[in-house]
């Protein structure tokens, strides 16, 4: 069921779960929020943010940073992670 969802929201959401983490890991998280609607199915949307988050901030290191943007370019809703964690292989 596609319904309105907003990505700056679910950020600042998750964002707020993770916490407790990030400050365990003393990992500081710039975030960049601006609204970011699009349609779709909530759930997933959530979950999909929520995972882009939790492996930014788990798969980091000690003082690392994680780098969150939401917004719209070209009239697409947008979503940016970037972490100072290890590279993922292309393989």
């Amino acid at each position: 069921m596609h319904e309105p969802v907003d990505l700056a929201s679910l950020v600042t959401a998750t964002l707020v779960e993770l916490q407790p983490e990030v400050d365990r890991l003393g990992i500081h998280v710039d975030e960049v929020t601006a609204s970011a609607r699009l349609d779709g199915d909530a759930l997933f949307v959530e979950r999909l943010v929520a995972k882009l988050l939790k492996n930014a901030v788990r798969h980091n290191v000690v003082d690392g940073r994680v780098e969150v943007v939401t917004g719209v370019e070209q009239d697409k809703a947008v979503l940016s992670v970037a972490d100072t964690g290890p590279l993922v292989p292309p393989a």
